[in-house]
């Protein structure tokens, strides 16, 4: 399976908590219609339905299957996170960033090889956040639950390229400024880890 993300708006070099789940929800509509468009995961989202025979991984998950039960494997503070890329699916996936800014595409590894911040900031942004350390005060929107995000944990990412470039079109208005404003396309192609009764729909 492969598929494109999009990202518009402020990304910070040293974004905390806060502004990594701003990041974060701009994802979440866009991974619900993914799940809503394709026809697996769309049969996977309305049923209950017994798949395992047995706990792939040792990883400790019921041998039954419903999206509920799914999103209650991963919470993180008031959050049930429905993660796409996960060790349940025995999935993992390589990513093609494009990354738009004001200023250009340097530097986008420094000197010492160390990677734009920015990226870092996207990368903990595509993951569900660590328990207990990144989620306090911040409660879930009605329609967020559960909230649909790309990765369990940024582990299962085999690879990824970072492509920058300058960003020639004015930021949105309802950011207003250049300041910290990027673009973002990512090109995310998932593949499996292993055969299990869960993973035939990233084939396609």
């Amino acid at each position: 399976m492969e598929f494109r993300l999009l990202y518009q708006g402020k990304l910070l070099s040293d974004g905390d908590s806060k502004h990594k789940h701003e990041v974060r929800r701009h994802f979440h509509p866009q991974l619900r219609k993914l799940w809503e468009s394709n026809p697996f995961l769309a049969s996977m989202m309305d049923r209950e339905f017994s798949v395992l025979e047995k706990d792939f991984f040792g990883l400790g998950f019921p041998k039954s299957w419903s999206l509920s039960m799914y999103a209650d494997s991963f919470k993180a503070g008031s959050f049930r996170f429905v993660p796409l890329i996960s060790r349940y699916f025995a999935t993992a996936c390589s990513l093609n960033i494009l990354l738009l800014k004001p200023e250009g595409s340097n530097p986008l590894i420094s000197q010492s090889g160390d990677i734009d911040n920015r990226i870092k900031t996207l990368l903990d942004a595509l993951r569900i956040p660590k328990l207990g350390q990144e989620m306090q005060q911040i409660r879930p929107a009605p329609e967020e639950d559960p909230f649909f995000c790309l990765l369990e944990d940024d582990s299962l990412i085999s690879g990824f390229d970072v492509t920058g470039d300058r960003l020639l079109i004015p930021p949105l208005p309802t950011v207003g400024h250049w300041n910290n404003y990027a673009v973002l396309v990512i090109d995310v192609k998932i593949k499996l880890l292993a055969s299990t009764p869960l993973n035939h729909p990233f084939l396609g």
